[in-house]
């Protein structure tokens, strides 16, 4: 398992961007330059030049366009290079899931189990397992409340407090439980560039940001202790299963200083967002009686990201000719069929020998080849990466010379 977003991240600025010698032509971003291994993507080939680039883009008006479009072809060899080295070199027995995805419980709450609101911002504290390289993702969410309508749920940790992700579910079933496929990932590993090692992951919402009249329904269960075994063999043999990566401590939270002003006709504006400000979680009070109308369904995986991230110098090489090449590639079928600088003197079947080396000859040659060359060099060993996932190996990424 990896998340694809925070590697793109990390990765992004590894190689950059040298900027157009003559910038009262034009400039790209500042962003773009950015080199945290010192390499640029012009040192592959010469003809990997921005002139040559800008006249293959679509006729953009300003800088702004051009540097968004080679932004996102930046992006584009990035995931590529990411997606074949994780595929080439992956092993799937070290890329174990820990848990397949389970529900916290089944079934649902008894429709007289009403939940008195008390103007509180309340959900779930989820805790993950105190060990580097084991991420939790939350496939489903389940809502159970009284009514139909819109809700709003936060994603928050406690190294930072601030909203990591807002995710608005839009109810249409009343009373039964109703489940949603989050329309990005959600995951809440136990370390990343957005928090900090340990630490709680917060999903909440606040009760006078509902709808009027809107109320949860309560399952009926004691989140302090495992389910009775013999009363629901179903709910305990969930519970076995994912309480050893994550715990999970309902909560209610009475912000204190914070003055609701509720316009339900206001399309749930950004402006409750406003209350965490006020969130001590010092004052979070724990109700294990109550779960606020919220199920998930988890699934739990090594995760070799970190890994990744703190190793990525070692994909400098493989990035900045992944690029390359399909930029070269672009440049030599030329699809916006507008004539270039490079036309003038090279030919779309110079282009071409170069990426792909002499098709007649049986000795291997071209960007394309290096490229291949450079991805080999690179050896992924997980070994030692965890001690749930992979423990007791002599681990790390080994790289030999192209």
């Amino acid at each position: 398992m990896y998340r694809p977003t925070d590697i793109e991240t990390a990765l992004l600025h590894l190689v950059g961007w040298q900027q157009h010698y003559d910038t009262t032509e034009f400039e790209i971003d500042t962003e773009l330059t950015q080199s945290d291994s010192g390499l640029y993507f012009q040192q592959v080939h010469p003809l990997l030049t921005l002139p040559n680039l800008r006249s293959i883009a679509p006729q953009f008006n300003d800088d702004d366009k051009f540097s968004a479009w080679l932004e996102k072809k930046t992006i584009a060899g990035v995931q590529k290079a990411v997606n074949r080295f994780i595929s080439d070199k992956m092993i799937e027995a070290d890329a174990k899931s820990l848990l397949e995805s389970r529900m916290l419980f089944d079934g649902a709450g008894r429709l007289s189990d009403v939940i008195t609101r008390t103007s509180s911002i309340v959900g779930m504290e989820i805790v993950p397992v105190r060990s580097r390289g084991v991420t939790t993702k939350i496939n489903k969410i389940g809502l159970q409340f009284k009514q139909t309508g819109p809700i709003n749920l936060y994603l928050m940790h406690s190294s930072s407090m601030s909203i990591v992700k807002k995710i608005t579910l839009n109810k249409v079933k009343k009373w039964d439980m109703e489940w949603f496929v989050p329309t990005e990932p959600i995951y809440l590993p136990y370390y990343s560039s957005a928090n900090d090692a340990g630490g709680s992951w917060y999903l909440v919402y606040i009760e006078n940001e509902l709808p009027e009249g809107q109320q949860a329904i309560n399952k009926d269960r004691d989140w302090s202790q495992s389910p009775c075994g013999s009363c629901n063999s179903s709910d305990y043999n969930a519970w076995a299963q994912w309480s050893k990566y994550i715990e999970i401590h309902p909560l209610k939270n009475v912000v204190e200083g914070y003055e609701y002003s509720v316009d339900f006709n206001n399309d749930f504006s950004d402006d409750f967002a406003n209350i965490f400000r006020f969130w001590d979680v010092q004052q979070n009070v724990y109700t294990y009686d109550k779960n606020y109308g919220i199920n998930l369904e988890i699934s739990v995986s090594c995760d070799i990201t970190d890994f990744i991230v703190e190793q990525k110098r070692v994909f400098a090489d493989v990035i900045a000719r992944q690029v390359a090449v399909d930029l070269l590639r672009e440049l030599a079928y030329n699809p916006a069929q507008r004539i270039n600088r490079a036309a003038a003197v090279v030919s779309r079947n110079d282009i071409l020998y170069e990426l792909d080396g002499d098709s007649s000859s049986l000795k291997k040659s071209g960007l394309s080849y290096q490229l291949d060359r450079a991805y080999q060099a690179i050896s992924l060993n997980l070994g030692g990466i965890d001690r749930v996932c992979i423990p007791c190996k002599t681990g790390g990424i080994k790289y030999k010379t192209v």
